[in-house]
């Protein structure tokens, strides 16, 4: 018969047991073997101790070398967790993932024990020596680690944290520091009898050598006083002495040099060029001499400002011509005018009288014309056609009003006479716990058949109250249904364009209810009657020959006529229908006097 005796409770098969079998066995031992490597969860299913014991030749997270704990519930005090069975002598990693901030002490038999506190994790081993047996830390747990990690330990020594963007460094052998942060403006300098330090560059004390030409520089270390300095490339630059008092830098083409400046010079030669329309004598001068410029007889130009010509004939016109020389038109005969052809000028009879052999007429199509054309004599008679003026020119582009009480639409272009549009009555709807209409809560909407309304439901305060109608008081949630004849609903409430439309027919209910279709008691009366508060009695009837009493903010009261000859009487407090007192004639001759006199 197999056993479980080994320490991950495995099947070990008795000699000559299982054959032909035995390699199913041996493969649930190896996936044991493996899960004894692995990770594995326990729970605590109540606010008790618990026994975890290791299934034999079964798989369960008791077996795995990292095992973590967790609880079903919170847990309100330590626990103990004990570990079987207590035969079993092995390593754990044990993690307190429990909830409630509680510790957990790890057992196996009457021995010692671990605890461990919430949300840390440590390694123990179990003796498995039976009933007495113990449990012991196998290394530190993380609830036991206290101080700094030395250097020397591959820690930092600090037990605080380190200043943001300083540097770390190392004040001594077995322990590190760290600098403040620096800024856009310092460096790092280096300290050799202590810490490095933060501070602006000194050119004297932190940089040594010249500054090449290459890098914004001179390449020297000093410039020679007024010198005049001149680039030489990426090489150091070259100077040039002031030399005699009154030098001038001047340039050879290539370089400067400092010289004494010109003083005077002889003008050898002088000659002058002119435009064709001026010529110039005595050029050159060589020696001394003047020269004499003067108009050539070629006509200056007309690109130049002039007219492209030397002589002008006596009385013609003159018609521009591009860049060249304008064109002349002779006077011709006397009385002759200047006519253009559309492209140019001619000088050409002027017109005289004549006889007008035809006269015509046309109109526009909102006009008629007879008697055109006229050949003789005659007279062209304009009348209205019947054809309407168009928008266009001032008229209305229509021949008939149409039906009473139509008016004139516009679509941009032309006009079109047609009833009006069906307009609606808005009626606007807030909510702050009950409907508002129009500001006043839970006013009775007045609707009048065939008129349209508009509950309009776009304040942001509507958000989440669809307004519905029933003809029962709270519609739906009073075991009402909604009505909907002549209903539209449109839109989102809270949202803008928003809105319930409500167009009644002439046979629809005389009492309708407005409510919100999620929410009771949010609305009230649609052509109910009006309230007391707003003026009214609040009730949808009065009974025949009832008198009425008032009753505060509540529906009027009535009082039965009841028996024949009975009057209203005051108790002090109301009035009852009741037999008149029997005192006599002269008691109702008073009463009648009474009400004679007016007093």
């Amino acid at each position: 018969m197999a056993t479980y005796v080994n320490d991950l409770r495995l099947k070990e098969i008795a000699t000559g047991d299982e054959d032909g079998i035995w390699g199913v066995s041996t493969n649930t031992n190896l996936s044991l073997i493996a899960d004894a490597f692995s990770y594995g969860t326990e729970q605590l299913a109540a606010n008790a101790d618990e026994t975890f014991t290791m299934a034999d030749g079964t798989a369960d997270g008791v077996r795995s070398i990292y095992l973590k704990f967790t609880s079903a519930v919170s847990l309100t005090a330590t626990r103990t967790v004990t570990l079987g069975p207590n035969t079993i002598s092995k390593l754990w990693i044990i993690e307190n993932a429990t909830t409630g901030s509680q510790s957990i002490i790890i057992a196996q038999g009457s021995g010692a024990t671990i605890t461990i506190a919430t949300g840390t994790k440590a390694m123990i081993v179990t003796d498995g020596a039976g009933a007495g047996a113990a449990v012991a830390l196998a290394g530190p747990s993380i609830s036991t680690l206290t101080g700094t990690l030395p250097v020397a330990n591959g820690g930092t020594g600090q037990s605080s944290n380190f200043t943001q963007y300083g540097v770390v460094y190392a004040p001594t052998t077995t322990t590190l520091g760290n600098t403040g942060a620096g800024t856009t403006t310092t460096v790092l300098h280096g300290n050799v009898g202590g810490a490095p330090t933060y501070a602006a560059v000194a050119l004297a004390a932190d940089v040594s050598g010249t500054l090449p030409v290459a890098n914004g520089g001179t390449s020297l270390t000093t410039l020679t006083a007024n010198n005049v300095i001149l680039g030489n490339g990426a090489s150091a630059p070259t100077f040039v002495a002031p030399s005699t008092s009154g030098n001038v830098l001047t340039s050879n083409g290539t370089t400067w040099s400092s010289t004494a400046p010109a003083t005077s010079g002889t003008v050898t030669s002088v000659a002058a060029t002119m435009p064709a329309f001026l010529s110039v004598a005595g050029s050159p001068i060589t020696t001394s001499g003047t020269l004499a410029v003067t108009l050539s007889g070629t006509a200056l130009p007309v690109t130049s400002g002039g007219i492209g010509a030397t002589t002008l004939t006596a009385n013609y016109a003159l018609l521009g011509n591009g860049a060249s020389a304008p064109q002349m038109i002779a006077p011709g005969a006397i009385g002759n005018v200047l006519t253009s052809d559309g492209t140019t000028w001619a000088s050409s009879a002027s017109l005289a009288g004549g006889t007008v052999t035809s006269v015509a007429a046309t109109v526009p199509a909102f006009l008629s014309v007879a008697g055109s054309p006229i050949t003789a004599a005659g007279t062209l008679a304009i009348t209205l056609s019947g054809t309407a003026l168009p928008a266009v020119n001032g008229g209305t582009g229509i021949t008939s009003t149409g039906s009473s009480g139509n008016i004139l639409t516009s679509n941009g272009t032309t006009w079109t006479s047609s009833a009006p549009a069906t307009g609606y009555s808005t009626i606007l709807v807030t909510v702050s716990g009950q409907y508002y209409l129009d500001g006043t809560l839970q006013q009775v909407a007045l609707l009048t058949p065939s008129v349209t309304y508009r509950f309009d439901q776009s304040a942001a305060s509507n958000a989440g109250h669809p307004l519905r109608l029933s003809i029962t008081s709270d519609g739906t949630h009073s075991g009402g249904v909604e009505f909907t004849t002549g209903v539209t609903v449109v839109g989102t409430p809270g949202s803008a364009g928003a809105y319930t439309q409500v167009t009644l027919e002439q046979d629809a209910p005389v009492q309708l209810y407005y409510y919100c279709s999620v929410h009771p008691a949010m609305g009230a009366g649609v052509n109910g009657p009006v309230t007391v508060a707003r003026g009214g009695t609040s009730r949808a009837t009065l009974t025949a020959n009832y008198a009425l009493l008032g009753n505060g903010t509540s529906a009027l009261q009535m009082i039965a006529p009841s028996t024949s000859g009975n009057v209203l009487t005051s108790n002090g407090t109301t009035w009852a229908s009741t037999a008149p007192a029997a005192s006599g004639i002269s008691a109702g001759l008073s009463i009648a006097l009474a009400m004679v006199m007016g007093f």
